[in-house]
């Protein structure tokens, strides 16, 4: 079985406790692959995937993303781009 485990930094690993070596630990029997990136908000992930249509077939997906969003928009800060509401997606 192949899982992918898409996102920010939270996926990804950082700060802290990475949730992706903890799967792995548990289940070594299943493959993960990380597919968090830091930084990474909701419009650019799905730029991101839509890009890379992930090239490789997984048979189920996790995805963990959305608080940069919110702290971009408090802060004011863009390091990423910002969706404004979801039809900017589609």
């Amino acid at each position: 079985m192949k899982i992918a485990c898409i996102g920010d930094r939270l996926t990804e690993g950082r700060p802290g406790v990475s949730f992706f070596k903890l799967l792995t630990a548990k289940h070594p029997h299943i493959e993960f692959n990380n597919l968090g990136k830091p930084g990474e908000t909701v419009k650019s992930l799905h730029t991101r995937l839509e890009k890379s249509k992930l090239a490789t077939y997984y048979n189920l997906s996790f995805l963990w993303i959305g608080v940069n969003d919110v702290y971009a928009k408090l802060l004011k800060v863009q390091a990423q781009p910002v969706i404004k509401d979801h039809h900017e997606l589609f």
